[in-house]
């Protein structure tokens, strides 16, 4: 008897750390269902140079049930834009043999409903302002926080 009187405490101290877990996780799961439009249909295009990391994006992206296209150079890109005119497009900045800005201009000034994201390991001043002013959407320095990429997504999906 004694041996329980002692366990006790501790029972009641586990039990609520397992009701604060429990409403945690509820929350979070609430929290998923709060995006104004449903993204099923989502037509997401990923534009980097560098081959792995846009297949961990394209695979980490379709985990969370987000579908996307990846172009690995310009050309395909621009030809997946006019085709298929996805919602959200995140596009590397230091793509090779392009002026990247000259891309954004064009896609937002043909598809304006066309969300851009853009991701680089450095953003200088002139980069952040010339991007805005071209009609990006978000900038993201890389590495990339999936999360942070998905709630960019997210809310530029919802604002188109």
């Amino acid at each position: 008897m004694k041996n329980f009187l002692f366990c006790w405490p501790h029972l009641r101290l586990f039990s609520h750390y397992l009701i604060l877990i429990v409403i945690e996780l509820s929350l979070q799961s609430f929290d998923l269902l709060l995006w104004v439009k449903p993204m099923e249909k989502n037509k997401i295009l990923l534009v980097e140079h560098d081959e792995d990391l846009v297949k961990i994006m394209s695979a980490r992206l379709k985990i969370r049930n987000l579908k996307s296209e990846v172009a690995l150079k310009v050309e395909p890109a621009l030809e997946i834009v006019v085709n298929e005119k996805p919602d959200v497009m995140i596009l590397d900045l230091k793509m090779l043999g392009i002026d990247c800005m000259k891309m954004i201009r064009y896609v937002k000034t043909t598809y304006p409903d066309v969300q851009v994201i853009i991701l680089s390991h450095h953003f200088s001043i002139k980069d952040r302002m010339e991007a805005f002013l071209s009609g990006a959407y978000a900038l993201l320095e890389k590495p990339v926080d999936i999360d942070k990429l998905i709630c960019l997504i997210r809310q530029a999906y919802n604002e188109r």
